[in-house]
């Protein structure tokens, strides 16, 4: 059979090397079609490789003496699959229970954008905000980026004292837009 395979490949490059036009032509035609077809199939693999092991980790991580990274990998595998609802219980598990501090952090700051994704701005709110609250050291790039989510979240934010304070949160049509185009200041 390999031999049958290296034999097809030879035919095919002398018929290329000897024909450029035509093998330009044809790669016109049916480069498109092989392209998302290779595409088609890889994703396909893919998904399917994803979907096993998150059923292997589901398996893995059901009782309680579990290992919390394999927790907080089966969230964010459930945000690949788009299960938000699940990603966001797996991200809580690991927030409320695991011993490390930065895989802690890592969850909650996940678990925000879970309940985000899941649609619940109300629950993707509070656990923006109990993130800045419980984790200070947050650096200023991602202080800003969470002040910003929360602005577009339209719930007015409300921080602690202690931390920087979140700039107040305007009416959908009288905040700023990003792209100004056709507006005049009134």
């Amino acid at each position: 059979m390999t031999t049958l395979k290296m034999r097809a490949v030879t035919v095919i490059t002398r018929i290329a090397l000897r024909y450029p036009r035509f093998t330009w032509w044809v790669a016109q035609r049916i480069g498109p079609w092989v392209v998302r077809r290779f595409w088609r199939a890889r994703l396909a693999a893919e998904d399917q490789a994803v979907a096993v092991l998150t059923q292997e980790l589901r398996q893995a991580t059901a009782g309680n003496d579990t290992d919390w990274q394999d927790v907080q990998a089966l969230g964010e595998l459930c945000i690949r699959q788009r299960a938000y609802a699940e990603a966001a219980q797996h991200f809580q598990r690991v927030a409320s229970a695991a011993e490390d501090r930065e895989l802690r952090r890592s969850a909650a700051a996940w678990l925000g954008r879970a309940l985000e994704y899941a649609g619940d701005r109300h629950g993707a709110h509070r656990a923006y905000h109990a993130y800045l609250r419980d984790f200070p050291e947050v650096g200023p790039f991602e202080r800003q980026r969470l002040e910003r989510r929360l602005a577009d979240l339209n719930v007015s934010p409300r921080v602690s004292d202690d931390a920087h304070p979140l700039p107040p949160s305007l009416p959908a049509g009288e905040r700023p837009s990003r792209i100004s185009v056709g507006r005049r200041p009134s």
